[in-house]
């Protein structure tokens, strides 16, 4: 699997998207929040094949020292995500409650399991192996401690049908950002609700045919 693949299925979730005036709610269920000792970050389930993966920010787990040589990270971090049948902007629905899943990264770490580099900020973190096609059949990383109860493990995931080359990508395609509110600073602020992601649109800017990078 290709490091930056992911990344680019997330920025460009709108190629999946017909166009219209609402977005379709489900897409609103793709972040994940993730916490943990460094501070907290968006990220998003990706499933290749019978394999889910974890992918976000390589800073928001492996947190670098001031001359970038090292890295801190929290022993273990909390995935909070909502159900592929949630609505999350349902008005007093019980389907709106967060999952926790708890992923430790020593262990991790430990197995040599995280998927990342040197040069990007990106990381990749294997979470699951399902047994078949039916999403409700999985085997949970080792890494997950047992502790955590998870009944029925169904998040929104994207796939590879989110997934464009970068020469298949131009400029003036419509793009949807999300993340969760959490990190920008303004937890004291009753303007956010913390547990449900925002979403910004706009449009590709650019392409740095160099370094294959998108410009948002």
């Amino acid at each position: 699997m290709r490091l930056l693949a992911p990344l680019i299925s997330f920025f460009l979730l709108a190629s999946n998207i017909q166009a219209q005036t609402e977005i379709d709610p489900e897409a609103l269920n793709f972040p994940v929040l993730i916490t943990g000792n460094n501070g907290s970050g968006s990220g998003f389930f990706y499933l290749d094949s019978l394999n889910l993966y974890l992918v976000t920010a390589k800073h928001v787990i492996l947190k670098p020292n001031a001359n970038n040589t090292s890295f801190s990270y929290s022993k273990e971090i909390a995935v909070q995500y909502y159900d592929s049948e949630s609505n999350i902007y349902e008005e007093k629905s019980n389907s709106s409650i967060m999952n926790i899943l708890v992923l430790n990264i020593e262990d991790y770490l430990k197995n040599e399991k995280l998927i990342f580099n040197d040069k990007d900020d990106i990381i990749v973190i294997p979470i699951a192996e399902y047994t078949s096609e039916s999403p409700y059949k999985v085997t949970l990383n080792k890494s997950i401690p047992k502790t955590t109860e998870i009944k029925v493990f169904k998040p929104r995931v994207l796939n590879k049908n989110y997934i464009r080359k970068f020469k298949e990508v131009t400029l003036g395609n419509d793009v949807f950002l999300f993340g969760y509110p959490k990190s920008l600073g303004l937890i004291k602020s009753t303007d956010y609700d913390f547990n449900i992601p925002l979403l910004r649109k706009g449009t590709l800017a650019g392409k740095n045919l160099n370094s294959k990078k998108l410009i948002i």
